[in-house]
């Protein structure tokens, strides 16, 4: 895990002073700010540089270029500035693709995390959707609008 001085950078690249609390409200401040500064970008993929999800050299690289890469890399970059800051973080599985893709048997696709505050509350964090919700979802049944676009959690 990188150390404090990397988490203390990254937090400096998204605009935040400071170590903010792993509860809700430094949740929300984080995903928004790391969403508003760091590129969604699929160039590694393209480039043909596909290497193993080492989070120090994903950082490394975040900070020097500003990309971020697909949803592997820059949730992987967002689940270690979270765990940095005192969060309980998951990986979770996906795919993007058709509502019945995975009933279907389709492969995952996709890596999304969720991530657990101080209060228990349990928050889907996801940097690597291109056109996510720029806040953390709530890992609850119910629709979270945020404008015009809405998601859906089914039980």
């Amino acid at each position: 895990m990188p150390g404090a001085t990397t988490i203390d950078e990254l937090l400096c690249h998204i605009g935040i002073e400071g170590r903010p609390s792993p509860d809700g409200g430094g949740l929300r401040a984080v995903h928004r700010a790391f969403l508003t500064h760091i590129a969604y970008d699929g160039i590694t993929a393209q480039l043909g540089e596909h290497a193993p999800l080492d989070p120090e050299a994903l950082i490394a690289r975040t900070l020097a270029t500003g990309r971020g890469g697909y949803c592997f890399e820059i949730n992987t970059i967002l689940l270690t500035l979270l765990e940095g800051l005192g969060f309980a973080m998951e990986r979770r599985q996906g795919i993007v693709g058709a509502r019945d893709a995975f009933a279907e048997g389709q492969p995952t696709n996709h890596l999304a995390l969720v991530a657990t505050t101080a209060e228990g509350d349990l928050y889907i964090c996801d940097a690597g959707w291109g056109e996510g919700p720029l806040d953390p979802v709530p890992l609850a049944a119910g629709t979270v609008a945020a404008g015009p676009l809405t998601w859906t959690l089914e039980p």
